[in-house]
Protein backbone atom coordinates (compact mmCIF):
# COMPACT_ATOMS: atom_id res chain seq x y z
CA UNK A 1 0.00 0.00 0.00
CA UNK A 2 2.47 2.14 0.71
CA UNK A 3 4.20 1.72 -2.92
CA UNK A 4 0.94 2.57 -4.63
CA UNK A 5 0.28 5.67 -2.45
CA UNK A 6 3.89 7.09 -2.22
CA UNK A 7 3.92 7.94 1.47
CA UNK A 8 5.37 6.37 4.87
CA UNK A 9 3.94 4.83 7.78
CA UNK A 10 2.07 6.70 10.13
CA UNK A 11 3.80 6.14 13.63
CA UNK A 12 1.57 5.83 16.67
CA UNK A 13 3.43 4.79 19.52
CA UNK A 14 2.27 1.49 21.56
CA UNK A 15 3.39 3.01 24.78
CA UNK A 16 0.76 5.64 24.04
CA UNK A 17 -2.43 5.10 26.23
CA UNK A 18 -5.45 4.32 22.84
CA UNK A 19 -8.16 6.70 23.19
CA UNK A 20 -11.93 6.00 23.13
CA UNK A 21 -11.91 6.80 18.90
CA UNK A 22 -9.21 7.16 16.31
CA UNK A 23 -9.19 9.33 13.98
CA UNK A 24 -7.28 9.20 10.97
CA UNK A 25 -7.47 11.30 7.44
CA UNK A 26 -7.98 13.87 5.69
CA UNK A 27 -8.30 17.28 7.75
CA UNK A 28 -12.02 18.57 7.79
CA UNK A 29 -13.56 21.53 9.47
CA UNK A 30 -17.01 19.84 10.05
CA UNK A 31 -15.21 16.82 10.79
CA UNK A 32 -13.41 18.81 13.49
CA UNK A 33 -16.09 20.09 15.01
CA UNK A 34 -18.38 16.59 15.23
CA UNK A 35 -15.14 15.25 17.25
CA UNK A 36 -14.90 18.13 19.55
CA UNK A 37 -18.50 17.58 20.18
CA UNK A 38 -17.40 14.13 21.19
CA UNK A 39 -14.59 15.26 23.55
CA UNK A 40 -17.14 17.25 25.24
CA UNK A 41 -19.15 14.42 26.00
CA UNK A 42 -15.84 12.88 27.70
CA UNK A 43 -15.22 10.35 25.29
CA UNK A 44 -11.52 10.68 24.01
CA UNK A 45 -10.82 11.71 20.64
CA UNK A 46 -7.47 11.46 19.13
CA UNK A 47 -7.11 13.12 15.68
CA UNK A 48 -4.18 12.51 13.39
CA UNK A 49 -4.54 14.76 9.92
CA UNK A 50 -2.37 12.63 7.43
CA UNK A 51 -3.90 12.59 4.52
CA UNK A 52 -6.77 10.68 3.24
CA UNK A 53 -3.92 8.06 1.76
CA UNK A 54 -2.16 8.05 4.86
CA UNK A 55 -5.85 7.40 7.28
CA UNK A 56 -6.50 4.39 4.55
CA UNK A 57 -3.05 3.06 5.46
CA UNK A 58 -3.29 3.25 9.03
CA UNK A 59 -6.79 1.21 9.07
CA UNK A 60 -4.77 -1.06 6.65
CA UNK A 61 -2.39 -1.31 9.85
CA UNK A 62 -5.09 -1.25 12.88
CA UNK A 63 -4.05 2.07 13.88
CA UNK A 64 -7.57 4.22 13.53
CA UNK A 65 -11.56 3.42 13.47
CA UNK A 66 -12.30 6.03 10.91
CA UNK A 67 -10.51 7.36 8.54
CA UNK A 68 -12.02 10.97 6.19
CA UNK A 69 -11.00 10.37 2.92
CA UNK A 70 -11.68 12.18 -0.42
CA UNK A 71 -9.44 10.38 -3.41
CA UNK A 72 -10.97 10.67 -6.52
CA UNK A 73 -10.16 7.59 -9.32
CA UNK A 74 -8.78 8.83 -12.16
CA UNK A 75 -10.04 6.11 -14.00
CA UNK A 76 -13.28 5.45 -13.32
CA UNK A 77 -13.48 9.17 -12.04
CA UNK A 78 -15.89 7.83 -8.86
CA UNK A 79 -14.38 9.26 -5.64
CA UNK A 80 -13.68 7.21 -2.56
CA UNK A 81 -15.45 3.44 -3.51
CA UNK A 82 -12.45 2.15 -5.95
CA UNK A 83 -10.04 2.65 -3.42
CA UNK A 84 -11.66 0.89 -0.71
CA UNK A 85 -12.85 -2.15 -2.69
CA UNK A 86 -9.27 -2.56 -3.82
CA UNK A 87 -7.67 -2.32 -0.62
CA UNK A 88 -10.01 -4.01 1.63
CA UNK A 89 -11.94 -6.76 0.11
CA UNK A 90 -13.25 -7.39 3.85
CA UNK A 91 -12.92 -5.44 7.60
CA UNK A 92 -13.71 -1.69 6.35
CA UNK A 93 -17.16 -0.19 5.92
CA UNK A 94 -16.97 2.57 3.80
CA UNK A 95 -20.51 5.51 4.89
CA UNK A 96 -21.83 7.90 3.28
CA UNK A 97 -20.32 11.62 3.92
CA UNK A 98 -20.90 14.98 2.54
CA UNK A 99 -19.66 17.32 -0.56
CA UNK A 100 -16.95 19.97 -0.47
CA UNK A 101 -16.86 22.74 -2.58
CA UNK A 102 -12.96 23.11 -3.60
CA UNK A 103 -11.23 25.56 -5.21
CA UNK A 104 -8.10 28.17 -4.87
CA UNK A 105 -7.47 30.30 -2.02
CA UNK A 106 -5.76 33.67 -2.36
CA UNK A 107 -4.69 37.45 -0.85
CA UNK A 108 -5.32 39.14 -4.19
CA UNK A 109 -5.61 37.78 -7.48
CA UNK A 110 -4.89 34.51 -8.98
CA UNK A 111 -4.75 32.81 -12.38
CA UNK A 112 -3.36 29.26 -13.25
CA UNK A 113 -0.97 30.65 -15.70
CA UNK A 114 0.49 33.04 -13.07
CA UNK A 115 0.81 29.57 -10.65
CA UNK A 116 2.67 27.31 -13.91
CA UNK A 117 5.09 30.16 -15.13
CA UNK A 118 5.99 30.67 -11.57
CA UNK A 119 4.90 33.96 -10.65
CA UNK A 120 2.88 33.04 -8.39
CA UNK A 121 4.19 30.76 -4.90
CA UNK A 122 1.77 27.63 -3.91
CA UNK A 123 1.45 26.27 -0.25
CA UNK A 124 1.39 22.69 -1.46
CA UNK A 125 -0.07 19.91 0.19
CA UNK A 126 1.29 16.96 1.60
CA UNK A 127 1.87 13.91 -0.31
CA UNK A 128 -1.27 11.53 0.03
CA UNK A 129 -3.67 13.93 0.75
CA UNK A 130 -6.64 13.61 -1.74
CA UNK A 131 -5.99 16.86 -2.04
CA UNK A 132 -2.04 16.72 -3.43
CA UNK A 133 -3.44 14.33 -5.56
CA UNK A 134 -5.58 16.63 -7.12
CA UNK A 135 -3.09 19.77 -6.99
CA UNK A 136 -0.87 16.95 -9.00
CA UNK A 137 -3.72 16.24 -11.45
CA UNK A 138 -4.06 19.85 -12.30
CA UNK A 139 -0.76 20.29 -12.81
CA UNK A 140 0.28 17.45 -14.95
CA UNK A 141 -1.84 18.90 -17.46
CA UNK A 142 0.64 21.78 -18.16
CA UNK A 143 3.68 20.46 -19.55
CA UNK A 144 6.58 22.45 -18.84
CA UNK A 145 5.38 23.42 -15.34
CA UNK A 146 7.46 25.44 -12.61
CA UNK A 147 5.65 26.10 -9.89
CA UNK A 148 7.20 28.05 -6.94
CA UNK A 149 6.77 26.54 -3.89
CA UNK A 150 5.84 22.90 -4.75
CA UNK A 151 8.18 21.21 -2.43
CA UNK A 152 6.68 23.07 0.77
CA UNK A 153 4.04 20.77 2.18
CA UNK A 154 1.36 21.49 4.79
CA UNK A 155 -0.49 18.82 6.17
CA UNK A 156 -4.00 20.87 6.92
CA UNK A 157 -6.64 23.25 4.90
CA UNK A 158 -6.09 25.99 8.12
CA UNK A 159 -2.42 25.73 7.95
CA UNK A 160 -1.92 26.07 4.04
CA UNK A 161 -4.24 29.14 4.49
CA UNK A 162 -2.47 30.64 7.31
CA UNK A 163 0.78 30.33 4.83
CA UNK A 164 -1.12 32.33 2.38
CA UNK A 165 -2.35 34.91 4.97
CA UNK A 166 0.96 35.81 6.25
CA UNK A 167 2.55 36.24 2.61
CA UNK A 168 4.76 32.63 3.23
CA UNK A 169 2.67 32.25 -0.37
CA UNK A 170 -0.06 33.34 -2.66
CA UNK A 171 -2.40 30.55 -3.15
CA UNK A 172 -3.74 27.26 -2.35
CA UNK A 173 -5.94 24.84 -2.78
CA UNK A 174 -8.71 24.11 -0.09
CA UNK A 175 -12.48 24.08 0.53
CA UNK A 176 -14.45 27.20 1.03
CA UNK A 177 -15.49 27.55 4.33
CA UNK A 178 -11.65 27.49 5.42
CA UNK A 179 -10.72 29.83 3.11
CA UNK A 180 -13.63 32.08 4.27
CA UNK A 181 -12.64 32.06 7.71
CA UNK A 182 -8.98 33.28 6.83
CA UNK A 183 -10.56 36.15 5.19
CA UNK A 184 -9.11 34.70 1.72
CA UNK A 185 -10.49 35.25 -1.87
CA UNK A 186 -11.68 31.95 -3.08
CA UNK A 187 -12.16 30.40 -7.14
CA UNK A 188 -13.76 27.19 -7.00
CA UNK A 189 -12.87 24.15 -9.38
CA UNK A 190 -16.10 22.12 -8.27
CA UNK A 191 -17.33 19.59 -5.65
CA UNK A 192 -15.80 16.35 -4.10
CA UNK A 193 -16.59 13.70 -1.90
CA UNK A 194 -15.68 13.45 1.56
CA UNK A 195 -16.88 10.03 2.39
CA UNK A 196 -15.96 8.03 6.40
CA UNK A 197 -13.63 4.90 5.85
CA UNK A 198 -14.98 3.02 9.14
CA UNK A 199 -13.41 -0.87 10.88
CA UNK A 200 -16.25 -3.00 10.98
CA UNK A 201 -15.59 -4.20 14.17
CA UNK A 202 -16.44 -0.74 15.43
CA UNK A 203 -19.82 -0.59 14.16
CA UNK A 204 -21.65 -1.63 16.70
CA UNK A 205 -20.04 0.15 19.52
CA UNK A 206 -21.41 2.66 21.30
CA UNK A 207 -18.77 5.49 20.55
CA UNK A 208 -19.36 4.85 17.11
CA UNK A 209 -22.83 5.32 17.61
CA UNK A 210 -22.46 8.65 19.15
CA UNK A 211 -20.20 9.84 16.38
CA UNK A 212 -22.76 8.24 13.75
CA UNK A 213 -25.37 10.40 15.30
CA UNK A 214 -23.75 13.78 15.72
CA UNK A 215 -22.43 13.57 12.08
CA UNK A 216 -26.07 12.68 10.53
CA UNK A 217 -27.79 15.39 12.61
CA UNK A 218 -25.57 17.64 10.65
CA UNK A 219 -28.05 17.19 6.83
CA UNK A 220 -30.57 19.48 8.19
CA UNK A 221 -27.55 22.73 8.33
CA UNK A 222 -26.66 25.05 5.49
CA UNK A 223 -23.15 25.95 5.24
CA UNK A 224 -21.32 27.80 2.54
CA UNK A 225 -18.87 25.38 0.84
CA UNK A 226 -20.55 21.84 2.13
CA UNK A 227 -24.04 19.52 0.65
CA UNK A 228 -25.17 17.38 2.55
CA UNK A 229 -27.04 14.53 1.24
CA UNK A 230 -30.50 13.05 3.08
CA UNK A 231 -29.00 9.66 3.47
CA UNK A 232 -25.41 10.84 5.10
CA UNK A 233 -24.08 8.28 7.29
CA UNK A 234 -25.51 5.20 4.91
CA UNK A 235 -23.47 2.20 3.78
CA UNK A 236 -22.00 2.41 0.64
CA UNK A 237 -19.48 -0.89 0.80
Amino acid sequence: MEGRFGINKPIRFEEVERGDLIVMGSHDLLLERVLEYLRGKGIRVEAHWIGSCGGLLSLSLGEADISGIHLLDSRSMEYNVPFVRELFPRGVALLKGYKREIGWAYRDHFSIDELISGKLRLANRNKGSGTRILIDRILDEFEGASVRGYGREYFTHSSACEAVVRGKADVTLTIRPIAESFGLKFSAIGWEEYDFAVREEILEREVFNEFLKELTSKKDLSIAGYDFPGDIGARIL
